[in-house]
């Protein structure tokens, strides 16, 4: 855990992610907080097999919006 001047050891809720687009190649999720990291990126590749593709699709079109 990180702690210091402009750290906080707790994200808001706001830095989550809100929503999320795709391509062939990975993930990318994203929040409008312009204080928070911004973007995460999850390659396809590192998912063992189609199926757990399939299911994290599965997973970010329940929670977030779809870009």
């Amino acid at each position: 855990m990180v702690e210091g001047q402009g750290a906080a050891p707790q994200q808001e809720l706001s830095g989550q992610p809100q929503g999320y687009g795709a391509d062939a190649d990975a993930f990318v999720m994203f929040s409008p907080d312009k204080n928070a990291v911004g973007f995460t990126v999850l390659p396809e590749r590192a998912a063992r097999t189609p199926e757990d593709v399939d299911r994290l699709r599965a997973i970010l079109d329940r929670n977030l919006t779809r870009a």
